[in-house]
């Protein structure tokens, strides 16, 4: 289960971005004990079972069920569950206030140890990493003439360094050596030897060694944005997770139309491309990368051709705050009692976020206040409704993954397997 201390709303508490790609990254689950026994005079059966969770990484969530059946042969069923902490106390890791990174800036984020309850502790050692992920991609063969990627996550540590916990946060200092995708790790032990950890994810830009991204059989490009949320006025970065050493790219601005597009060539391993973010693209757009690079190398006489022309095409959504559109609305009226029949003036103010004066078309009412307490009305909210993400109604396709497709349906003809579609 999830569970995170009270106050650190700008700290990472839990180890997920570090085993997010790990082969044995899957959710837990299993059996610790049962039995069966009989109730006492006060209709209660004690349950007693050691909290002994080999492997926690993180929160768990204990579940107990019970049956009870009487001499009548009626069964009840009840079940109640308890989060399990994976130590005496949390380590808490602040993330880089930004996502990309440029090689050889200085990382330095705070540290805290911290009860569930949210209460510091002091004196505790930890250990900050600097991780570099990279994966490991080999091509398998499939069939007699098919193949497929098989990545596998490699880490390295390039930097590290301690810190004793205290009241407020700890600092120590990492840099990043070389461009790719990192995890700032910090880690700690209990009294009790439990391994507590967590972590975060960033990227580091510029020139350098490949940073070994992912590959899979789908030809697909991963697209990283640097916010979650932006403003318009911003300017958003795209980082492009490049499997070539260079390409062609269409970058297109889309959701019901095409908004925006522009051809570039991207080198290296992590280039960005930036879109500026208008009003136009409210609630949210989305960002398309189509990655073209031709043949880098003479086809062999026979099996695989890996210079063979090829092409990515990857999306990310750009989703702009939607707080920007609330209105402050005022309401002051001339008096604050009045009898029945009797007229009042009532001045309306509408401000926006800024706190400045915007003309606005209202729609005013008047309702008896103990009708609304009698059908619990509570003020809707239009922002969420006016607001809602929009989805992508712009279809992209590319004749030649259909043309590759027909060709291995011909090359399959006269029953013969000749490997995956």
């Amino acid at each position: 289960g999830y569970f995170a201390p009270p106050g650190l709303e700008a700290y990472v508490t839990g180890d997920d971005a570090y085993v997010w790609d790990l082969p044995d990254a899957t959710a837990r689950g299993g059996e610790l004990a049962s039995g069966e026994g009989a109730l006492d005079a006060k209709g209660t059966f004690p349950i007693a079972t050691a909290l002994a969770l080999p492997g926690q990484r993180g929160t768990e969530t204990v579940t107990v069920e019970a049956e009870v059946e009487d001499v009548s042969r009626q069964v009840l069923s009840g079940r109640s569950s308890v989060v399990v902490h994976p130590g005496e106390f949390y380590v808490a890791l602040e993330p880089p206030k930004d996502f990309f990174v440029e090689k050889g800036r200085a990382l330095e984020p705070g540290l805290l140890a911290v009860e569930p309850s949210g209460r510091p502790v002091s004196g505790v050692p930890i250990t900050l990493e600097l991780i570099r992920r990279v994966f490991r991609t080999v091509v398998e063969a499939s069939g007699e003439e098919g193949s497929h990627y098989e990545s596998r996550a490699v880490d390295t540590t390039v930097a590290s360094c301690s810190v004793k916990s205290g009241s407020s946060p700890a600092r120590c200092a990492v840099r990043a050596p070389e461009p790719g995708y990192y995890l700032l790790r910090a880690t700690a032990k209990d009294r009790r030897q439990n391994a507590l950890a967590a972590s975060t994810s960033l990227y580091v830009l510029g020139e350098g060694a490949s940073p070994g991204w992912f590959m899979s059989d789908v030809t697909r490009v991963d697209l990283v944005t640097d916010k979650k949320m932006y403003e318009v006025g911003d300017t958003a970065r795209i980082l492009v997770k490049n499997p070539f050493p260079e390409a062609e790219a269409l970058v297109t601005v889309e959701r019901a139309g095409v908004l925006t597009r522009e051809r570039v060539r991207l080198t290296g391993p992590t280039p960005t491309v930036r879109v500026p973010i208008t009003d136009a693209m409210r609630p949210n757009a989305f960002v398309s990368v189509h990655l073209v690079r031709g043949r880098s190398a003479d086809p062999p006489p026979r099996g695989q051709d890996p210079g063979a022309p090829t092409f990515r095409l990857g999306y990310a959504s750009l989703t702009l705050n939607p707080e920007a559109r609330r209105l402050a609305v005022s309401v002051t009226p001339s008096k604050k009692e009045a009898r029945p029949g009797e007229a009042i003036e009532v001045d309306v103010a509408v401000r926006d976020r800024a706190g400045k004066p915007v003309r606005s078309a209202v729609t005013f009412y008047a309702v008896d206040e103990g009708v609304l307490m009698l059908t619990g009305y509570k003020t809707p909210d239009p922002i969420p409704v006016f607001t809602a993400p929009r989805p992508l109604s712009v279809v992209t396709l590319d004749g030649r993954d259909d043309l590759a497709r027909l060709v291995v349906r011909r090359l399959g003809e006269g029953g013969a397997d000749k490997g995956d579609e």
